[in-house]
């Protein structure tokens, strides 16, 4: 099981443009999550949403308890409502016996879930376990680490470069 945040899915969609991923993981069985904090943040900016409807279909909106999301929120103010939806449906299935693995990118998310020994990676990583894998080829991992390089996502050069080693 996969939890996005919404930077990861536009990430994908609109800067890597590879939303093509979405559908192999699928087809290999995964299921796909977003939090209702993030499907929220997707839908609340019109640009956002239209990009992402086309591939609604693969994701499935996990209903979190609002309070859950604002305990962390409280103690945590430099997360957004959507991380704190994936960190939450983290612990939830980090009680279970259920696999899964976040993907976010945003480093306060990131540092709350090295804290909390929660099963996390970022865009990049996500894309390097699609090439590991075979759903990405070399020459469109090669094409993906050019258009992310062009475009605004902010990625460090050095966690860029994973994608062509």
């Amino acid at each position: 099981m996969k939890i996005f945040d919404t930077s990861s899915i536009i990430g994908i969609i609109s800067e890597a443009k590879c939303p093509y991923v979405f559908e192999n993981c699928v087809e290999r069985g995964y299921k796909l999550n977003i939090p209702n904090t993030v499907y929220e943040e997707l839908k609340r900016n019109q640009k956002t949403y239209e990009i992402f409807k086309e591939h609604e279909k693969y994701f499935k909106v996990l209903d979190l308890d609002i309070n859950s999301v604002n305990k962390i929120l409280k103690r945590y103010p430099n997360l957004h409502k959507g991380e704190a939806g994936v960190i939450c449906s983290a612990m939830e299935y980090e009680n279970s016996d259920k696999k899964y693995i976040c993907i976010v990118d945003d480093s306060g998310a990131r540092e709350f879930c090295d804290n909390q020994n929660i099963n996390m990676v970022g865009l990049i990583g996500f894309l390097k376990w699609q090439k590991r894998i075979n759903d990405i080829s070399e020459g469109e991992s090669e094409n993906i680490y050019k258009r992310l390089k062009r475009s605004g996502f902010r990625i460090k050069e050095d966690i860029l470069r994973e994608l062509i080693k």
